[in-house]
Order: structure tokens, then C-alpha cells, then sequence
């Protein structure tokens, strides 16, 4: 895909897509600051493991997006190393909380009961 200031002729960027697009379903913004594109996958049931071509890795570069739900994908969060049970820092929060003094208002009810 060639993005094209439609202005002067200059080419601004050539992507190399992984996968086929549906170019007729491809649009683009160009401002002062940044480029905004969004294109539509050709086969709606792929999901892309990388977006261009040079990026790929092993070539494989997409996988059916059956295949892909079916198996055992990374927990939230992906990017991080260590892994966290949420479950668990909530219940630590709420006996925090219990813990807590109360104040203000809450401590000057709490004398004159």
C-alpha cells in the first residue's frame, strides 16, 4: 500500500502488509502531525501475528482466528513478565480497608455512639 499526498504527488509511506487488505475498504487522513489509516483484513477470519511483510517472523504470519481462540493465549498482561493474582491483591485491599481508622466525620460518629 502506497499513501500519496494527493496535493503534491510525494510519496509519503509504502507498507508492506503481512496479509491481503481490502483496499477498497481502506481510508487515510494526512494533517500536520500525524497520519491516521485504517484498512479492512481481506479474510475477516484471520487473526495477524505481525503487520508488514519484514516484521513477519518464521514466516508464519497469521493463524485462523478459530485456531487462535481455541488455544491457550497469554493471561492479561501480555508484555509482563510476572504474573499477578488479582483475586488476591483485591482481598488484600479489603482487609486494608477494614483495617483502616476511621476519620473526620465517620471518628466524631464513631465517639458518640
Amino acid at each position: 500500500m502506497v499513501l500519496e499526498n494527493s496535493e503534491t504527488g510525494e510519496i509519503l509511506t509504502q507498507i508492506d502488509f503481512s496479509n491481503k487488505i481490502d483496499v477498497s475498504a481502506c481510508t487515510w487522513t494526512c494533517s500536520a502531525k500525524r497520519i491516521d489509516i485504517k484498512c479492512k483484513k481481506a479474510a475477516e477470519d484471520l487473526n495477524w501475528r505481525v503487520l508488514e511483510i519484514s516484521a513477519a517472523a518464521g514466516g508464519i504470519t497469521a493463524i485462523p482466528a478459530q485456531a487462535a481462540s481455541t488455544g491457550t493465549g497469554p493471561s492479561y498482561p501480555s508484555s509482563s513478565k510476572v504474573k499477578k493474582d488479582w483475586g488476591k491483591i483485591d482481598k488484600e485491599l479489603t482487609n486494608e480497608m477494614k483495617d483502616d481508622k476511621p476519620e473526620g466525620d465517620a471518628a466524631l460518629n464513631g465517639l458518640f455512639k
